[in-house]
This record gives C-alpha cells, structure tokens and sequence, in this order.
C-alpha cells in the first residue's frame, strides 16, 4: 500500500509553491497583449457600426477593457518588470488580434462578425484571468497570491459580463437577420 505524504499535502493546499517568475511574467504578458488588442477591436468596431446601441456597449466594454489592461500591468511591474516586456506569446496574441480588426461584409453582417469576435475574445480572457486566479491560490507569497486574486477576481467579473452580452446580443441580432423584425 503506498503512503500518503501528509506533509507534502498539507503544503500543497496551503500554497507553498514558488511561481516560476519568468514564466508567469510572460504569462500575463500575453494577457496584457490580449487586452490591448480588445481594446482596439472594441475602439474600432465602435467606430465602425451604425448600430448606436453596438456603439454605446462597445464603448463601455473598451473603457472597460483600459481598466484591464492596467491590471495587467500593474501585476507586470508588481512582480518586477516591464510592462513594454513582449514576451513570445504576447507577439503571437497581437499578431492574431490585430488580423480580427478588419471586417469585409455589409453592415448586418459586419455586426455579426464583430460580435462573434468579441465573444470569443472576452471568453478566452475570462479563462486567462481564471488561470491567474487558480495560480494565485497555489502561492507561496501571499502578498503575491493577494495581488494575482484581486486582479483576476475583478477582471473576470467585468469579462464575463461583456463576453454574455457579445453573445446574447449575438444570437438576438442573428435571429432578426434571418426571420425578420
């Protein structure tokens, strides 16, 4: 029968692991690169529709995103660097953000590729927030555990209202296009 190590355990569920701190930076580097770039769909897609209420929401949302995008960097420099630091994945992030930026359709349908992006975007920063968050409980330092929480917590409210509204204003906006009214 094996043993159970208790003490190995016990420091597991307290949080005694020490962040990998480069890894983590370039972690939330890439989360930062995903911000900026939801900010700009957000700016330009705003800017793009004639759907005033796409456009008010939009702005809303991007303002929002800012304050997110803060949040990156604060935890950026929290933890002893540069927030101007692009890691590898933050490169390949913006690569793929600003090719979303651009929509070839008529208006209805520009709306509908826009919104779908923007769901897509803002769920998957919910799950990158998430992660910072499952991370934070795992920390060692707990002023370093507090920081990554706060951050995530606060973030992951505000995506997750964004992102269920891209996709019930989808799903709204899909069906007055197909049947009508």
């Amino acid at each position: 029968m094996a043993r159970l190590n208790i003490g190995a355990l016990v420091e597991e569920v307290r949080g005694k692991v020490e962040p990998k701190e480069q890894t983590l930076i370039d972690a939330v580097s890439a989360i930062l690169a995903h911000e900026r770039g939801t900010a700009e769909m957000y700016r330009q897609y705003g800017e793009q529709t004639s759907d005033s209420t796409l456009k008010q929401r939009w702005q809303t949302f991007g303002q929002r995103t800012q304050v997110h995008v803060q949040a990156a960097e604060w935890v950026i420099r929290s933890v002893g660097s540069d927030p101007s630091y692009r890691s590898p994945g933050a490169r390949e992030v913006e690569r793929r953000a600003y090719s979303l930026l651009g929509v070839d359709a008529g208006p209805e349908g520009a709306d509908l590729i826009r919104l779908g992006r923007l769901f897509m975007v803002e769920s998957l920063t919910v799950h990158y927030w998430k992660g910072i968050n499952r991370v934070a409980g795992r920390m060692k330092d707990p002023s370093l555990a507090k920081m990554l929480r706060d951050a995530s917590q606060n973030v992951v409210r505000d995506k997750s209202e964004s992102a269920n509204w891209n996709a019930a204003t989808l799903d709204r906006y899909l069906e007055k296009a197909i049947v009508g009214s």
